[in-house]
């Protein structure tokens, strides 16, 4: 056994030596006292977590040109994604100008990187795509381009970009 330093936090640790006539005459084992290599493994896993839902988020989009957040809604159910929450999603010109409602910070991140892919754009559309997929937002339209006093609904559809 030797102190050494762990190479994520700088704490230190216990280096543990052992035999191994396999592949090397010595293998170093490296258990960190804080288990933020564990850590470090777990937020990676999450990332590749969120890219490979990201990556479906956006095939789900091409397959079927434009998507709604209601659609959404219904994919990430069907695919087991914890949307909901108490979070609102707003226009970024003007806070009463809503465009989606009851998602968790997680959703909202993860759809502004599948805009920010570049693949995907927002778009407006008619309350009737909505009124279709069987959710509405409970706030008067948004009419026209203005800033509002109290919360309006935009409603947006998701396109898919080139291919």
């Amino acid at each position: 056994m030797k102190d050494d330093f762990c190479p994520v936090c700088g704490k230190r640790t216990t280096a543990v030596y052992t035999l191994d006539f396999l592949d090397e005459p010595e293998a170093l084992i490296v258990s960190c006292l804080c288990d933020c290599g564990k850590r470090e493994a777990e937020r990676e896993e999450e990332q590749k977590k969120q890219n490979d839902l990201k990556l479906r988020t956006i095939d789900y989009i091409r397959k079927n040109k434009t998507v709604s957040w209601a659609e959404l809604e219904y994919f990430f159910d069907r695919i087991g994604f914890d949307y909901r929450g108490r979070m609102r999603i707003h226009s970024g010109a003007c806070e009463n100008v809503i465009l989606w409602d009851g998602w968790n910070y997680n959703a909202i991140t993860l759809i502004e990187d599948v805009t920010a892919s570049g693949k995907v754009r927002k778009a407006p559309a008619g309350e009737l795509v909505y009124l279709l997929d069987g959710k509405v937002l409970n706030y008067p339209i948004v009419q026209r381009n203005r800033t509002y006093k109290k919360p309006h609904w935009l409603p947006m559809i998701f396109e898919a970009r080139g291919k």
